[in-house]
C-alpha cells in the first residue's frame, strides 16, 4: 500500500530545498573523500599515528592498490621503498580484504599475499593476486591492503579503494536479498543504478527453476527500475534464483555488466492465510488437529493420532486456519465458508455431526477467523477479520466471546481501530486493542485487557499504548507469563510490508510491564513463535543464511527486569520450511509445519529423545 505523503506547512518548500541542497554536498563531500582515499592509497602513510614497530615499518613504505582492467577480482598491490635504507619485513604478513558491510549476508573475504624479506632503497615490488567477487555481492565495496604482525597482534590498513566490478549495479526492491514468504503471484521490481536496454535485460534474465516471465518498466518514480512478472505461478515453498548475466548494456549500449548477479528468495504458501495455519492440541495431549489443502486443493480438517503417529481427513470444504478443541476434547470449532462471510462450526468427533455454531451475518461478514476455547469449556473467543479499512492500516478486527450455555455472542469492547485475540490465562481472556491516539503511518499502539466472560468485567492490564506493532501473541499454559513480537513496517515501492521484529514478555499478570527479550540479530528473523507451557522455552521459525524458514528453540533466561536468551537449539532445518510450532499441553512435544514445494506435512518432535516424527494421512 502506497504511504500518503505527510501535510506540509508553509516552511516545507525551504526546507526541503535545504534538504535538496545538503544532500547534493554531502554526494559531492563523498566523491571527493573517495577520490582523496583513492590518491592517499598510493602515498606515504602519514598524519597523527601511535607509533609501535609496524606502524614505524610500513611508514617507511609507499602502499598502492589498483584493479586489473578488464580482469574480474584481480588486483595489484605496489610496495616501494623511497628512503635510503633497506626495510625488513621479516615475521608480517600482507592480505586483501573484501569489506562488505551492507548487509550481514556478505562476508569478509580475504586472500594472503607473500610479502618479501626485504625492501632494498628505491625498490619497488609488485604483487599480484585473485579476490573473486559473487554474484550475490553489492554493486560497490571496498578493498582494503592489511598488513599483520602476529607477534605484536597488531594490524594496519595500508591502502584501501572502493571497487565497482560491473559497469551496471542493480539493486533488488522486492524481493529483497533473504526474502522468505515471497507471495506466489506477486511480480519483482529491480531497480537499476543507470538506465538499461530492455531488450538486453529480456535476454539476460533467467529463473532458476526455469519460469517464464514478462518484463514491463516500474513505476514512474522509479525510471530506472523493470518490473519482472511471472508468466506461471510460482510453486509455494520453493526456493528461487533470479539471474541477470554479465552481457546486460546500458541503453547506449556503451556499457556492460560486466559480471552475473543474482538476488535468491523463497515463495510463501499458494494461500496467504496459509502461513499461520498451526497444528491445535487436543486437551490431554494426544491427538492434535489442523486444517490443509488436499490433492485437489481443497481444504480439509484433520486429526492426528500420536499413538500411531495416523491422520484422517474429517471434514472437507472448511475455511481454513487454525482448530480449536473443546475443554473435554470431544467437538473441534472451525471456520467455514458462507454466503456473506465466514461463520464458525462445530464438529461432533463421536459421531462426525457438523453444524453452524456462529452465523456469518453475527460476525459482520469477516474474511478471517481464529478461535480460542477457555479451558473450561463454557466460552469460545473469536477474532473477526473484516478487512481492511484504509489507505493506512491493513485489517479491521473485532473479537467476540460465545456463551455455550446460552448462546449470546458478545463482541469485547475496544476503542481503536482493531482488536488483537491473544488467548486465556485460566478462565480470563486476555486480548488488545488499538490505542484510541493511535497514528497513521503504520504503527499500531495497543492496550491489553483482562475479560472474565462470567462477570463481563474489564481490566486494563497494559494502558497508554504500550504495544506497538504487535504481529501476535503467544501464552504459557501453566506459567503467569505471556509474550508477543512485533513487526516493522518497510516500504518497498508497491506495498507496505510487516517484517518480524523484536520479542517482548510480560512475566507477571498481576502487575504487568514490558520485558525485552535480548535476540541476537545476527542468529536470524524470527516468526511465528510460541511459549512453552513453563513459560521457560520458546519455539520459532528463523531464517538465516538458508532462504526458508528453519525451526528453533529459545532458552529464556527470565529475571523480573530481563529476558536474556541462554541457550539457542535447531529442531528442523531446510531444505523444506519448517514453521508454526504448537506446544502440547505438557510441554514436553512440539507440533509445526513443514512445507516443500505443494507437499504440507505436519510432523511432531519429542523434546526428550529428540525423536521426529511425521503423521501419516490415510483413509477417506
Amino acid at each position: 500500500m502506497p504511504r500518503e505523503p505527510e501535510p506540509t506547512g508553509p516552511e516545507e518548500p525551504r526546507a526541503a530545498a535545504r534538504r535538496s541542497s545538503w544532500a547534493r554536498s554531502s554526494r559531492a563531500l563523498l566523491v571527493l573523500i573517495l577520490v582523496v582515499a583513492a590518491l592517499a592509497g598510493a602515498c606515504r602513510l602519514g598524519g597523527p599515528r601511535r607509533s609501535t614497530p609496524l606502524v614505524e615499518t610500513a611508514g617507511r613504505l609507499t602502499w598502492s592498490l589498483a584493479a586489473v582492467p578488464g580482469e574480474e577480482g584481480l588486483y595489484q598491490v605496489a610496495i616501494r621503498n623511497p628512503g635510503g635504507a633497506a626495510v625488513s619485513l621479516a615475521g608480517l604478513s600482507l592480505y586483501l580484504r573484501a569489506e562488505v558491510t551492507t548487509r550481514d549476508e556478505f562476508p569478509t573475504v580475504s586472500a594472503a599475499l607473500l610479502l618479501p624479506g626485504t625492501v632494498q632503497p628505491g625498490e619497488a615490488v609488485v604483487l599480484s593476486v585473485s579476490l573473486p567477487t559473487g554474484p550475490l555481492w553489492p554493486g560497490e565495496f571496498e578493498i582494503a591492503v592489511v598488513v599483520d604482525d602476529p607477534t605484536g597482534g597488531e594490524t594496519l590498513v595500508v591502502a584501501r579503494t572502493p571497487v565497482r566490478p560491473g559497469g551496471i549495479d542493480p539493486v533488488p526492491v522486492w524481493p529483497e536479498l533473504g526474502t522468505v514468504d515471497f507471495p506466489v503471484g506477486d511480480p519483482l521490481l529491480v531497480d537499476f543504478d543507470v538506465m538499461v536496454d530492455p531488450q538486453s535485460l529480456q535476454a539476460n534474465l533467467a529463473f532458476d527453476p526455469p519460469v517464464r516471465f514478462t518484463l514491463t518498466a516500474g513505476p514512474p518514480d522509479r525510471p530506472a527500475s523493470f518490473e519482472i512478472r511471472p508468466a506461471e505461478p510460482l510453486a509455494p515453498y520453493t526456493k528461487y534464483r533470479l539471474m541477470i548475466g554479465p552481457g546486460l548494456t546500458t541503453a547506449s549500449g556503451a556499457t556492460a555488466m560486466g559480471r552475473p548477479w543474482a538476488v535468491v528468495f523463497a515463495t510463501g504458501p499458494a494461500d496467504p492465510a496459509q502461513s499461520e495455519w498451526a497444528p491445535a492440541w487436543a486437551p490431554d495431549g494426544t491427538r492434535v488437529a489442523w486444517t490443509a489443502r488436499d490433492s485437489d486443493g481443497r481444504i480439509c480438517l484433520y486429526t492426528g493420532d500420536l499413538a500411531g503417529m495416523t491422520a484422517r481427513v474429517r471434514l472437507r470444504g472448511v475455511a481454513g486456519g487454525v482448530p480449536a478443541w473443546s475443554g473435554d476434547g470431544r467437538r473441534l470449532y472451525f471456520a467455514l465458508r458462507e454466503r456473506g462471510g465466514l461463520a464458525v462450526g462445530q464438529l461432533d468427533l463421536d459421531t462426525g455431526q457438523a453444524t453452524t455454531l456462529i452465523e456469518a451475518e453475527d460476525l459482520d461478514g469477516c474474511c478471517g477467523i481464529r478461535l480460542a476455547a477457555s479451558p473450561d469449556g463454557r466460552y469460545l473467543a473469536v477474532e473477526a477479520n473484516l478487512g481492511a479499512v484504509d489507505a493506512h492500516s491493513d485489517v479491521c478486527q473485532e473479537v467476540y466471546v460465545y456463551n455455550f450455555e446460552s448462546g449470546v455472542l458478545t463482541r469485547l469492547p475496544s476503542e481503536g481501530l482493531t482488536s488483537i485475540l491473544a488467548g486465556w490465562a485460566g478462565d480470563r481472556l486476555l486480548y488488545a486493542s488499538t490505542y484510541e491516539n493511535f497514528d497513521h503511518a503504520h504503527h499500531f499502539r495497543y492496550d491489553l485487557f483482562s475479560y472474565e466472560p462470567g462477570t463481563a468485567v474489564r481490566e486494563t492490564l497494559l494502558p497508554g499504548g504500550q504495544l506497538v506493532n504487535v504481529g501476535g501473541f503467544t501464552i504459557a499454559g501453566a506459567a503467569p507469563v505471556g509474550g508477543f513480537w512485533t513487526w516493522t513496517p518497510r516500504n518497498v515501492g508497491y506495498r507496505i510490508l510487516h517484517e518480524a521484529g523484536a520479542l517482548y514478555v510480560i512475566p507477571s499478570l498481576a502487575d504487568p510491564f514490558i520485558v525485552p527479550v535480548a535476540l541476537d540479530p545476527a542468529e536470524g528473523r524470527r516468526w511465528l513463535m510460541a511459549l512453552s507451557p513453563d513459560g521457560t522455552l520458546i519455539a520459532a521459525a528463523v531464517v538465516l543464511d538458508d532462504v526458508s524458514w528453519d525451526l528453533i528453540l529459545i532458552e529464556l533466561g527470565l529475571t523480573n527486569e530481563t529476558a536474556a536468551v541462554s541457550q539457542v537449539t535447531p529442531v528442523a532445518v531446510g531444505p523444506g520450511s519448517q514453521f508454526a510450532p504448537a506446544w502440547s499441553p505438557d510441554g514436553s512435544r512440539l507440533a509445526y509445519l513443514e512445507a516443500d514445494g505443494r507437499a504440507v506435512r505436519v510432523l511432531v518432535f519429542t523434546l526428550v529423545s529428540g525423536e521426529t516424527a511425521a503423521f501419516r494421512v490415510s483413509g477417506p
